[in-house]
């Protein structure tokens, strides 16, 4: 199988991470990225294009010319940006049929694209499908969120509906706070309020083909940088039934196809609760081959792996965990994902930590 990964944002750490093991369980893959993307620094890509331009049509056209050179069986976006750009590319008419039936090849139903990349929108239909999902509604109003603490209480928490990463998260306890997030989160009336519940944050990474779940990876989110609302730093692996049951339930009402995955709150009072889809792979893709469920594999024949089989082992990624703890406090009894054996990407993801430890230092 041929593969063209695709990425625009630079702040991404894993994509380069499985490139690798997707060239190990046997594709062929290449790159389309932005500049600054560590993407590029695979060693194992055949063939590296570059987005010339930061408009929809110069990217859409630099997609065009990857797609006739590199000919890929697939299209594997791996940020949410390039997600976007694969739906906005199926969505112009001027796209050649050739390109729009890859697209849908990729990455599944057209029908669902806009769901995929909207919180609110993802959480009606899991709840319509049954999934247990934290009270939400849309907020379209100062007025709404308001109304909203008074039916439900403290904390809530108020999201760009559009948002990744916990880039646009704000979690509220107070007024105080919930002026702020009003004030600060973007999206006017493209945001959502929900009830804020406690307890851990787990997530399952998974591929699916035309809304088949092939095999999946569940961990808990033991360390986040920053924390309750960034990304995981070390991650705790073990298999989950109900996370494994909501997640191919979901995939399959929304006909995806590619790597993604859903995060999920499980409260102390012994709820599971689903709280947002990500169409694109996550930083822990590329473990699954350690961990007994190779997602790549899966990914490159189309045949399901027995999810069950997964190792419980807790993982520190790298560089994650040392830009939020520059002095390895935080990787003690943790397997520690270092890419040891990709010197070109090591030294920039190494960069990235000398940076943030430089950053850090107080002047004299």
């Amino acid at each position: 199988m041929r593969v063209l990964m695709l990425a625009i944002s630079s702040k991404w750490l894993g994509p380069p991470r499985l490139a690798r093991a997707l060239s190990d369980a046997g594709c062929e893959v290449a790159s389309l990225s932005s500049g600054g993307c560590l993407l590029e620094k695979s060693s194992r890509l055949l063939q590296r294009y570059r987005f010339t331009g930061e408009m929809p049509a110069d990217r859409i056209a630099a997609l065009e010319h990857a797609n006739d050179d590199f000919q890929p069986d697939r299209l594997l976006a791996a940020d949410e940006l390039a997600a976007k750009l694969l739906h906005a590319a199926h969505a112009d008419p001027a796209v050649s049929s050739r390109l729009r039936d890859l697209i849908v090849r990729s990455v599944g139903d057209p029908a669902f694209y806009e769901c995929t990349s909207d919180k609110f929108s993802t959480s009606e239909l899991a709840a319509q499908l049954g999934i247990a999902v934290p009270t939400t509604t849309a907020l379209t109003s100062s007025e709404v969120a308001y109304d909203f603490v008074h039916r439900n209480g403290w904390p809530v928490v108020i999201k760009a509906r559009r948002g990744f990463a916990g880039i646009e998260v704000y979690p509220c306890a107070s007024l105080r706070d919930l002026r702020r997030a009003l004030r600060e989160c973007p999206g006017g009336e493209q945001r959502l309020i929900q009830r804020f519940e406690e307890g851990s944050t787990w997530m399952t990474s998974f591929v699916a083909e035309r809304g088949v779940l092939l095999a999946a990876l569940c961990a808990e989110k033991r360390t986040q940088h920053p924390p309750v609302t960034g990304p995981s730093t070390v991650v705790r692996f073990e298999h989950d039934p109900t996370l494994l049951s909501s997640s191919s339930t979901l995939v399959a009402a929304l006909g995806f196809s590619s790597f993604g995955s859903i995060d999920f709150q499980k409260t102390r009072d012994g709820r599971t609760l689903l709280l947002e889809f990500n169409p694109r792979p996550t930083p822990i893709s590329h473990l699954g081959a350690r961990l007994g469920v190779d997602l790549a594999a899966a990914y490159r024949d189309g045949r399901a792996r027995d999810s069950r089989a997964l190792m419980q082992q807790s993982v520190a990624l790298f560089p994650q965990e040392m830009l939020r703890d520059p002095s390895g406090g935080g990787i003690g009894n943790c397997w520690h994902d270092v890419p040891d054996d990709e010197p070109e990407l090591l030294e920039a993801l190494q960069g990235r930590v000398a940076k943030a430890i430089a950053a850090l230092r107080v002047p004299a």
